[in-house]
């Protein structure tokens, strides 16, 4: 499944270092239940949908690159 193209995030804004911190909380708590062995598959969906959250703000390596041409 592929993602669809999305604007760009800046991994430097306030807000979304206030994404990052409520994922590593959230993905915490979904590793310690994880280990405990309880609903392990809802678990591991839920790192997962946190992990591709946090790629949100890692640029694609197939995006294009951008070349400015000054003349």
């Amino acid at each position: 499944m592929g993602m669809t193209p999305m604007a760009k995030v800046d991994k430097h804004s306030d807000t979304w270092q206030a994404v990052s911190d409520f994922v590593a909380s959230e993905r915490q708590d979904a590793i310690e239940l994880l280990i405990a062995d309880r609903e392990s598959e809802q678990q591991r969906g839920r790192i997962a949908q946190l992990d591709a959250l946090l790629r949100l703000a890692t640029p694609s390596k197939d995006a294009p690159l951008v070349t400015d041409t000054y003349q």
